[in-house]
C-alpha cells in the first residue's frame, strides 16, 4: 500500500493496452500498476530508483555515525517525528531508534528495504498493544501452555 507521497496510478489491463503511454508517464514520475490477482507493482526509471537507494544508503550511513549521541538518539525516538512511538515506554523507544539505524545500514548493504519495513511494522504492533489496554492485559495474562521449553528442531 502506498500512501505517502500518493503516485499517479494506472490499471494492469490499461498498462497491457497502452504500454507506451505508461511508460512515457513513468520516465516522469513513478506509476502505481494495480493489479487484481497480485500485488500493485510500481514501474519508473533505474536513475530514480538508484537516486532514493544513494539517498537512503547516506541517509542511513550519517545516522549509524552519530547514533551514539545521545542528543540524536532522543530526537530519533521523539514522538514527533513517529507519532505512533507515544505509544512506546521511553526505553522502547530509544531502542527503536538504534535498532532502526542498524537495521537500515545493514539493508541498504544488501540491497533490500525489505528488513527496515520488517522492523517498522513489528514496532508499530508493539506501539498497538501499549495503546490498547484490553490487548496489553492479554498479552500480560499467563497463557495456558505458556513457558515449556520447546526442543530445538533436529534435521
Amino acid at each position: 500500500m502506498i500512501t505517502a507521497n500518493a503516485i499517479p496510478s494506472t490499471t494492469w489491463s490499461s498498462f497491457q493496452r497502452d504500454a507506451k503511454r505508461v511508460a512515457d508517464q513513468a520516465a516522469e514520475s513513478d506509476v502505481l500498476l494495480e493489479r487484481r490477482d497480485g500485488p500493485d507493482l510500481v514501474i519508473g526509471t533505474a536513475e530514480r530508483r538508484e537516486e532514493l537507494v544513494e539517498s537512503i544508503d547516506v541517509l542511513a550511513r550519517l545516522l549509524s555515525a552519530v547514533i551514539g549521541d545521545a542528543a540524536v538518539l532522543r530526537r530519533l525516538s521523539d514522538p514527533s517525528v513517529l507519532p505512533w512511538l507515544a505509544f512506546l515506554p521511553k526505553r522502547d523507544r530509544e531502542t527503536f531508534a538504534a535498532e532502526f539505524v542498524s537495521t537500515t545500514a545493514a539493508a541498504i548493504d544488501l540491497g533490500t528495504l525489505a528488513p527496515v519495513s520488517v522492523l517498522l511494522h513489528e514496532w508499530k504492533n508493539t506501539a498497538l498493544v501499549h495503546a490498547d489496554p484490553r490487548l496489553a492485559a492479554a498479552m500480560r495474562r499467563d497463557h495456558p501452555g505458556a513457558g515449556a521449553i520447546v526442543a530445538r528442531p533436529t534435521d
